[in-house]
């Protein structure tokens, strides 16, 4: 799943803005969804709204959580156009109804004329689609959920009334039999919310579940492996207690535990193919000097420095949080078809690291779009100019707006800044509209230092370089160069 493009109107600071997200004229993907997006602005110019909105159209049938509550003021309206597999819809909400709008797929076939698809009918067809798709969503909010949050299960898991219900009665119109324990009401409660609609596991949204859940996913692949091994080494053991003599069986089998032990344990691949490459910009590694077993018994990855000792897991930084938080999930998970939000993403992270982990997580989401809410020109700089979304306060209509980052027609041709060839101060400047290079005392010694040259060269021409004054200014002058970086210095 895509989206294609977001209209909003009377959404609170939203009172009239289009926002296309797909590939302008003359890319070789014009037209077609972007795979991935880089939010500005300043506070305050709704990134982060932008984002809610997103995770409203896709999760609003997973009711878990005020979270999802989606307020529209009278005479508001929002929608999104999608794209899924070879549907093309647009959902559109105005504070009374969710109105479904296909392009392309509106009729069908009946005899030799074509009927329009009933609500009903393009609804189904649309939650057929749907049903295909793995993972429709991963939301990495700003705070991250662990296990090591100081926080109730009840609090992290934020139930509406509806889902406290059915975690705690009696459901006789489905046949439920009433529950015993809290978990088994809450199993049932996510049983029920997705009914119909979404599998467990289509959406998922960090901002109230667990991050390091997907560990057991990885648990489970090294269980299967453990597992395999296991087998081949017992098949190797049963053919070699037969008959004597028959040599091509236990050749065959012992070929095959060889073919397989040639394999990485999920746990390695892990370290090896996502985790070690950024950690090793923090000094870190996954621990790797612990067997199999012990490895089924972690509560999550281990790290250790590059000098062998262990850190303990309470003494991670929050930018190794950060860090195995949001890119072993993606490396996990595999997402092909989801919309995958990341507010801020740049907390803690060096620039060095800023600079290389959007290429990390585009790797790992391949097929997936990607929008990143950021404050950081180091991330702006990984994305074309057309990929990034610049909003801005109109202080005169007190609405937000989109800075369009080209003239004339929305062709690759047109577009004024490119950010990943630019410099960061340039990307400041020209993209982040900053309205100056510098603090005010950068600005006050560029002055002094352009009076300085004006008054050095007429010294200079008077023979008077040598004095005093002239000495004293020149000090000055060198001075002011040293403060300001520069490593010019003058002959005379």
């Amino acid at each position: 799943m895509k989206i294609k493009r977001i209209e909003l109107r009377n959404f609170f600071q939203f009172k009239d803005i289009s926002i296309d997200l797909t590939y302008p004229a003359g890319h070789e993907k014009a037209g077609q969804p972007l795979e991935k997006i880089c939010i500005i602005g300043q506070s305050g110019t709704g990134k982060t709204s932008l984002l809610r909105l997103i995770k409203w159209f896709i999760s609003r049938d997973r009711r878990i959580g005020d979270d999802l509550n989606l307020v529209v003021p009278e005479g508001g309206q929002m929608s999104m156009e999608f794209i899924l597999n070879h549907l093309n819809f647009c959902l559109t909400n105005n504070g009374v109804d969710l109105e479904y709008s296909s392009f392309g797929i509106a009729v069908k076939d009946k005899g030799k004329t074509k009927e329009k698809l009933s609500h009903s009918d393009w609804e189904k067809l649309l939650f057929e689609e749907v049903k295909t798709v793995n993972h429709l969503m991963i939301n990495f909010p700003t705070e991250l959920i662990s296990q090591r949050s100081i926080r109730r299960k009840e609090e992290v898991l934020e139930l509406t009334p509806t889902m406290k219900e059915v975690a705690r009665t009696y459901k006789a119109n489905l046949g439920e039999k009433p529950v015993t324990t809290f978990e088994e009401g809450i199993e049932r409660a996510k049983q029920n919310a997705f009914r119909d609609r979404l599998k467990p596991g289509q959406i998922i949204d960090f901002a109230i579940e667990d991050v390091e859940k997907t560990w057991h996913i990885v648990l489970k692949e090294i269980r299967e492996y453990r597992g395999q091994e296991l087998l081949l080494k017992e098949k190797v053991s049963n053919t070699l207690g037969q008959t004597p003599g028959n040599v091509f069986k236990l050749q065959k089998a012992q070929a095959e535990l060889e073919a397989w032990m040639s394999n990485p344990n999920p746990y390695d691949k892990l370290a090896d193919q996502c985790l070690d490459p950024l950690l090793k910009k923090l000094d870190l590694l996954v621990k790797r000097d612990i067997n199999l077993e012990s490895i089924l018994n972690l509560g999550f990855v281990q790290l250790q420095t590059a000098e062998g000792l262990d850190v303990p897991i309470e003494y991670w930084s929050t930018g190794t949080w950060q860090i195995v938080r949001t890119i072993a999930p993606l490396f996990v998970l595999k997402p092909s078809k989801a919309v995958i939000l990341m507010d801020e993403l740049e907390r803690s992270l060096y620039p060095d690291i800023q600079t290389t982990i959007i290429d990390e997580y585009v790797k790992y989401a391949k097929g997936s779009q990607l929008f990143f809410a950021t404050h950081s020109p180091l991330i702006a700089s990984c994305f074309e100019p057309w990929e990034v979304i610049e909003l801005k306060y109109d202080h005169d209509s007190h609405s937000v707006f989109q800075e369009l980052q080209y003239k004339g027609e929305n062709h690759v041709d047109n577009y004024e800044n490119y950010p990943e060839y630019l410099r960061w101060d340039s990307i400041l400047l020209d993209i982040f509209d900053l309205d100056q290079e510098g603090s005010k005392k950068r600005t006050d010694a560029l002055v002094e230092l352009t009076e300085l040259e004006a008054q050095i060269e007429k010294l200079k021409k008077k023979g008077l370089l040598n004095s005093e004054p002239g000495q004293k200014q020149k000090k000055r002058y060198l001075e002011l160069n040293r403060l300001l970086g520069w490593r010019t210095e003058r002959d005379d």
